[in-house]
């Protein structure tokens, strides 16, 4: 009876210690904080701070969440906050390249989408010498990033963050800018981000909600932006008006979500500035139209 009381003792004392090794870290406040990023640079900034200070205690899925975390709120604090300084958003988007390369290991989506977006807005802010470097280093991950987004027969497939990885190489592909280094093929970049917007539905921690391709609506205004450049290279207004009606119903049905309160949850804030961006490039799209050279009036518009 007294071996079998120590066997007991012993199954549980090791039950508890497996459990105290798998458990998942509380990351409730810091979440909490995440919640208010919309506010300003420095509610944003308070959430990116709080999951950094966890970074030290964690690893595996729960250091893998929190250096994601902290890269959508450095997005969030460098492309979308309003009225953030240039030298503030620079420092942002450093910081979140800096911190995706703690998961570098991993070969995860999550390591290659989040430090090509960083990237790719960090060139954007930079001068000519400095968009040419960080083209330049986007160029040499991007095998990486494609394998990973590859299925076991090779094939591209749209994954992680609603086919992030093909979303921002879309964005390379279809910028005229690119083309110095070999990146700009609006049609590759069509093809992209239609892969994108077919990204199978999955949860994504913090969010509520599973979401498809289709549930990351800034799918759409890249999907436009192909179009549009895949007009100005072909000297075709055609797709240019196919990117129009794209907006328009985009837009459309951003605005009957909105006044249902149905947007995809968690999400509300970026799905907000990407609405901005499609009414903007809808604009332009008219005014070009109207204008006696569409073509580079259009090519300027995107950057």
């Amino acid at each position: 009876m007294l071996a079998k009381r120590i066997l007991a003792a012993c199954t549980l004392t090791l039950g508890l210690t497996a459990a105290s090794l798998t458990a998942a870290a509380d990351f409730s406040s810091a979440d909490a904080l995440f919640r208010q990023r919309a506010e300003s640079y420095e509610k944003a900034t308070q959430a990116h701070d709080a999951y950094e200070a966890m970074l030290a205690s964690l690893q595996g899925e729960d250091l893998i969440y929190a250096v994601s975390q902290m890269a959508r709120l450095d997005i969030y604090r460098g492309g979308m906050n309003q009225g953030v300084a240039n030298a503030d958003k620079k420092a942002a988007f450093d910081h979140c390249m800096r911190d995706t390369a703690k998961i570098k290991s991993t070969g995860r989506q999550e390591y290659y989408y989040f430090y090509l977006a960083c990237m790719g807005f960090r060139g954007k802010l930079g001068t000519d010498l400095e968009r040419l470097n960080y083209g330049v280093k986007l160029r040499r991950i991007q095998p990486a990033a494609l394998d990973a987004s590859r299925n076991s027969s090779g094939q591209l497939l749209g994954g992680f963050e609603g086919g992030g990885i093909l979303r921002v190489l879309s964005a390379v592909r279809a910028n005229p800018m690119a083309k110095p280094l070999g990146l700009y093929d609006p049609q590759e970049a069509l093809d992209f981000v239609k892969l994108a917007l077919q990204s199978p539905e999955r949860s994504y921690k913090p969010f509520p909600n599973p979401m498809r391709g289709e549930d990351f609506y800034e799918n759409y205004f890249y999907e436009a932006q192909a179009k549009v450049s895949l007009g100005i290279k072909d000297g075709d207004d055609q797709p240019v008006r196919a990117a129009s009606r794209l907006l328009d119903a985009t837009i459309s049905r951003l605005d009957d979500l909105e006044a249902i309160d149905e947007l995809p949850a968690g999400r509300e804030p970026e799905t907000m500035f990407y609405k901005q961006l499609m009414r903007q490039l809808r604009a332009d799209i008219d005014q070009c139209l109207q204008a006696n050279d569409w073509v580079p009036c259009l090519t300027s518009k995107i950057r």
